[in-house]
């Protein structure tokens, strides 16, 4: 195997991305609008290609891997501006269903619960608040990876890695919220 030493990694991402593609299936099936159909097609389709190209970095296919992961990459980029209208058209609704609903301890990990959160605060104290729950999500996910699956990386890397990634997505949930004030 040419991943020998990221092999757990590999293991766990392909159980990850596979959920997340029954999700999207899930999704997909129960939608309405055409903008949120085609959106949830092509999360499909990239998650499939996602798993196909983990499973062929598992089996040590590396040209396959890279290929296929560069694809998704690519294709992710170029869907991006489609796909962060889709949201937040899904957000919207979201926000309409859930405008009069009390805030629970669970709803902190759900994207209504986020959706709750900026009714609730504002769009910035509830960016700042889901950049920190981020933050300790992912802390505490790659501590768990860097426990059980991959010993390799720093502890530097660790933070610096769950920092980004937190504002990245704090970042792009923003996107989906700004104009949540109207309703």
């Amino acid at each position: 195997m040419v991943f020998a030493d990221g092999f757990w990694l590999f293991v766990f991402a392909l159980v990850f991305f596979g959920g997340v593609l029954v999700r999207n299936m899930v999704k997909f099936t129960s939608v309405n609008t055409k903008l949120l159909k085609t959106y949830y097609l092509w999360a499909v389709i990239i998650n499939v290609i996602l798993v196909i190209s983990l499973a062929c970095g598992l089996l040590g296919y590396f040209v396959p891997f890279a290929l296929l992961f560069l694809l998704v990459v690519l294709i992710s980029l170029f869907r991006f501006g489609k796909s962060m209208r889709a949201q937040t058209e899904e957000t919207e609704g979201i926000a309409l269903a859930a405008k009069d609903e009390k805030l629970m301890f669970f709803d902190l990990f759900t994207r209504k619960g986020w959706v709750k959160i900026a009714l609730r605060f504002g769009t910035k104290k509830a960016i700042i608040i889901i950049f920190f729950i981020e933050l300790i999500m992912l802390l505490i996910l790659f501590s768990l990876m860097k426990f059980f699956f991959y010993t390799e990386f720093p502890v530097s890397t660790l933070i610096n890695d769950s920092i980004i990634f937190s504002l990245i997505g704090s970042l792009i949930f923003y996107q989906t919220i700004k104009k949540l004030k109207r309703i």
